[in-house]
């Protein structure tokens, strides 16, 4: 939270009694400073050495999943803790939930785990460094019921209450080693946990007299797992100038991968919400969100329905199938309004236009045929979001690798005469929120370029080429307001500027509230689906879901195809590796996952700068 002094400051001021001020007659009393004070106050006994145990993990990549209840209520995959490691060998632990992330840089030391930044730029610098590090947990533990207690006290170097004197704070934290317990993972098993009560009181003591002192206090239970780190906790937290708690929170693991092994898979930890499971053989699936409905195409060989258009409603899988609409239907896309889907047909070497809803024909295009390697076929299809009749399709030649063969416009069914370029170019494309831009992807030599593409009144012109490096296969391209959303990173469209990358497996594809995406979290091996709703301007996984394996359908989670609000389709792949056609569809809810967490209240050190700016909002 280090924007909590930028327009925060006069906030708090009116909070404990007005902004400004500052000279003249009526300037009240001024409260004494703080004394300085550094105090570390460690009870005597018998210390408890349990570091074999290792309660406390923090490498590279950990990640933990918890579920939070608040009221009763309990909100799956809500909260996820996620560590990394700076470029000076600290661990870096980030928690998010639906209202951000906040995070915390510990440095494992003979004494224990030390917690480096407990009130980030709260108190201003000079008290920051007064701060220094707090040593949250101690290694060995002091002694079962023994009191230790850290206290920090003096002048910071902000003047809140516009006095023209710096106000003075008091950090005290008090922590009790209970012992083992045990707890139930989400596999059922139970194991012995470290269990501590952390306590942290920040008081804010304004210099003007008429402004009482603030304090603000929380507490937290935690239950440590060896080889797992945190699996329980209980948080609360108070002001002075409510006296009254907030409701407890209780987070409850869910799911982690700890030093690269994915635990608890046996018990299915996260929210295994339902799912259909539908036999269809199609090449690609779109959703049409006027009608409720996906468009799956369906390839010849498939006995008595070959060679036509599914429509699958997204509420109940009912399916039913057009009249053939031409040879080997494969690439769809629909326009900005779905008044039209259009659909390519690898076995002549066309692209046909149907009207929505009756699929009736509008235009048929023949891309263009090679000199040397013959006829091209539609990869992939992007229509411009400013006009129904604009089409983008990129090409590529059977039989040849690489295959691209260029990728060129059709505008009112008309193939416009000037194509991009062929061999390395954009498999993947999607067009630009301006309908003046085409960007593309090269999924398949190692150049790996993500391509700007500009629209021409007779075709296509490449005029930006940055490298991207998503991989080869079948990496998602889309759009998300004015952003480029390949595979799991976001590109600013402007410029082709990476803006992010986010810590999931898979592809991402934007969700129909416009600010999320749908993301594949699967790891590798894995059973069942796994997927992670991902902020796509933070770039923080707000939840995660886990959908239990079933044989109905065999093979790999294929494509993610968001629908309606709540639903989505996930196209599940054959055993052949390399093939693009899909075996089913799994329709899932995914309503557990897109439901908003509770807010977690702040950890007993490194989370008070949350909830100062929480207690500034609402006064």
């Amino acid at each position: 939270m280090n924007k909590i002094w930028t327009g925060a400051a006069c906030a708090l001021a009116l909070l404990l009694g007005g902004c400004g001020g500052g000279g003249g007659s009526d300037v009240p009393a001024t409260r004494p400073a703080l004394p300085t004070v550094v105090q570390d106050i460690e009870p005597p006994g018998q210390r408890i050495d349990l570091r074999a145990s290792n309660f406390f993990p923090m490498s590279a990549g950990d990640r933990r999943t918890y579920s939070v209840t608040r009221n009763g209520i309990t909100t799956p995959a809500a909260v996820t803790q996620a560590v990394s490691i700076n470029g000076a060998g600290q661990a870096v632990l980030s928690e998010s939930d639906n209202t951000g992330t906040s995070t915390s840089t510990y440095q494992r030391t003979a004494a224990g785990l030390l917690l480096l930044d407990p009130t980030g730029d709260l108190l201003g610098q000079a008290a920051t460094a007064l701060v220094g590090g707090i040593l949250e947990f101690a290694e060995p533990f002091y002694p079962l019921g023994a009191i230790r207690r850290i206290i920090r006290q003096g002048r910071m170097d902000i003047d809140l209450d516009g006095d023209g004197v710096n106000d003075s704070f008091r950090l005290e934290f008090t922590q009790v080693y209970h012992g083992l317990s045990s707890v139930t993972l989400p596999d059922s098993t139970q194991v012995d946990t470290a269990t501590f009560t952390g306590i942290v009181a920040l008081t804010v003591s304004p210099s003007r007299l008429v402004n009482s002192p603030i304090t603000i206090t929380s507490t937290e239970t935690t239950w440590w797992a060896p080889g797992i780190g945190l699996v329980r906790a209980e948080r609360s937290i108070a002001d002075s100038q409510s006296g009254v708690p907030e409701p407890l929170v209780v987070l409850q693991i869910s799911s982690a991968t700890i030093g690269g092994v994915t635990l608890f898979q046996s018990g299915g930890g996260n929210p295994s919400t339902s799912f259909l499971e539908l036999q269809l053989e199609h090449n690609a699936l779109v959703y049409d969100s006027n009608r409720r409905v996906y468009y799956a195409s369906v390839p010849g060989r498939v006995v008595g329905r070959g060679n036509s258009i599914a429509t699958i409603s997204a509420d109940t899988g009912a399916v039913t199938y057009s009249l053939p609409v031409g040879s080997e239907p494969t690439a769809l896309a629909l326009d900005a309004g779905n008044s039209s889907l259009y659909v390519g047909l690898n076995g002549s070497g066309e692209v046909i236009r149907l009207s929505l809803p009756d699929l009736t024909e509008l235009s048929r295009t023949r891309l263009p045929v090679d000199p040397f390697f013959g006829q091209l076929y539609a990869e992939m299809i992007s229509v411009s979001p400013t006009a129904a009749d604009v089409a983008a399709v990129s090409t590529f030649r059977s039989g040849i690798s690489p295959r691209h063969g260029g990728v060129v416009l059709l505008r009112g069914g008309v193939l416009q005469p000037v194509k991009t370029q062929d061999h390395t170019g954009s498999n993947l494309i999607v067009f630009g929120s301006d309908g003046q831009t085409v960007y593309g992807y090269n999924n398949e030599t190692t150049e790996f370029g993500l391509r700007r593409i500009d629209v021409l009144a007779d075709g296509l012109s490449q005029s930006l080429v940055v490298s991207a490096g998503q991989g080869f296969g079948g990496v998602d391209i889309d759009r998300i307001g004015s952003s480029i959303v390949l595979g799991r990173s976001v590109y600013r469209q402007s410029d082709l500027t990476q803006l992010g990358s986010i810590s999931v497996t898979g592809g991402c594809r934007p969700l129909p509230d416009g600010v999320r995406l749908l993301c594949n979290n699967a790891s590798f091996g894995s059973s069942g689906i796994d997927l992670a709703v991902v902020n796509a301007s933070t770039f923080v996984i707000g939840s995660v879901g886990h959908y239990a394996p079933s044989t109905a359908v065999p093979g790999d989670l294929l494509q993610i195809v968001p629908g309606p609000s709540g639903l989505a389709a996930v196209r599940v792949r054959d055993t052949s590796f390399f093939s693009a056609s899909a075996t089913g569809l799994r329709l899932l809810s995914i309503d557990t996952l897109l439901q908003p967490a509770g807010t977690s209240p702040a950890r007993p050190v490194g989370r008070l700068r949350a909830r100062i700016e929480d207690l500034l909002a609402t006064h």
